[in-house]
């Protein structure tokens, strides 16, 4: 996708279709390779309606998650221009609140703590409830690491759904031995999934000149999925 994206309501309806399309051409050679005898029309169904599946932690549903993580970008991509007294107002309220709790602190780590409480970030948020229930030695901050890029809870909607839809227990691929890529027809279909999806929330929620997500990375999804199995796993 060029840097220098034109952006109308044409283009969006473009990128969305083509994405479709991806998705579409997936799901047929999925069905082709794996030889399924459920039509690829009844299997596309299926993976479309998981956009009106709600998911954890807040009880929306996988479009209206990623609207929302649309919606998030915008107001952290915001902050500095738009909100900016509003932001010296919070920042001189959280150094206060920090020197009347802890006293003295250097100011770096002032501005590090208002920035990230400032910041709509809904993998910290996630990354925090995981730790409510751990002992207060176990707790680390919750904004280590690089941002989400995607939804966890979203890919494993998406995961659940393909697996039902073809009769398999879950999602499988298989990696390779010379480029140590993670490949298979039934990723192939998780990765146009995703993609489809987060472009049409992008479409619905994203304002105008802001361009397309872009393909989600395989092994990117691959790591969510595993970690949600590894969960099961401890604790079963």
């Amino acid at each position: 996708m060029p840097d220098t994206f034109k952006d109308g309501p044409s283009e969006r309806a473009d990128v969305a279709r083509r994405a479709h399309d991806s998705l579409v051409s997936s799901v047929e050679e999925m069905r082709r390779r794996l030889r399924l005898d459920k039509p690829a029309p009844a299997i596309l169904d299926e993976i479309k309606k998981t956009m009106h599946v709600v998911v954890p932690p807040y009880g929306f549903t996988v479009l209206q998650n990623l609207c929302e993580k649309e919606r998030q970008t915008v107001f952290n991509q915001m902050a500095a221009s738009e909100f900016a007294l509003s932001r010296q107002e919070f920042d001189r309220a959280i150094e206060d609140y920090v020197v009347a709790r802890e006293g003295t602190m250097p100011a770096r780590r002032i501005r590090k703590l208002a920035r990230n409480t400032w910041k709509q970030d809904a993998g910290a948020d996630r990354r925090t409830r995981g730790m409510e229930q751990l002992p207060p030695e176990k707790f680390r901050s919750p904004y280590r690491g690089r941002s989400e890029l995607y939804d966890p809870e979203v890919v494993a909607a998406f995961e659940n759904a393909i697996a039902h839809a073809i009769g398999r227990p879950c999602v499988s691929w298989t990696r390779g031995t010379r480029d140590n890529k993670s490949s298979g027809p039934i990723l192939n279909v998780l990765i146009a999934a995703v993609q489809w999806a987060m472009r049409i929330a992008w479409q619905c929620a994203a304002p105008w000149g802001t361009p397309p997500p872009k393909v989600p990375k395989a092994e990117g999804l691959l790591g969510i999925v595993k970690a949600k199995r590894r969960r099961k796993r401890s604790t079963n």
